[in-house]
């Protein structure tokens, strides 16, 4: 996941958290993680809308409201965008299922 997240603060920012201050080097490996919890230094890529249709439904709409009320509305795009190709990929009918012969 991590490669489909970007920092929205220049390498080598100064970035202050409950766990202390670090220096921003690259996208940390449990970037994920961290927008869970409301780092608003992390940005999603388009591509992470593949990856995000994996995440159960109520988790998609918990990021959604977080980013919603922290005021990034480019990843509250992608968010839902996820979320509704999941839903849409949940109503299509399977294409491997055998239709009746008439």
């Amino acid at each position: 996941m991590k490669d489909h997240i970007t920092l929205s603060v220049p390498k080598g920012s100064q970035i202050i958290s409950p766990e202390g201050t670090k220096v921003v080097k690259e996208v940390p490996e449990n970037a994920l993680e961290l927008i869970e919890g409301g780092a608003t230094w992390l940005l999603l890529k388009q591509s992470a809308r593949e990856p995000l249709k994996k995440l159960s439904k109520e988790k998609l709409i918990k990021l959604i409201d977080m980013r919603k009320s922290q005021k990034i509305t480019h990843d509250v795009a992608i968010l839902e965008q996820a979320l509704a190709e999941k839903e849409a990929g949940k109503n299509k009918p399977d294409d491997n299922k055998e239709l009746p012969v008439k």
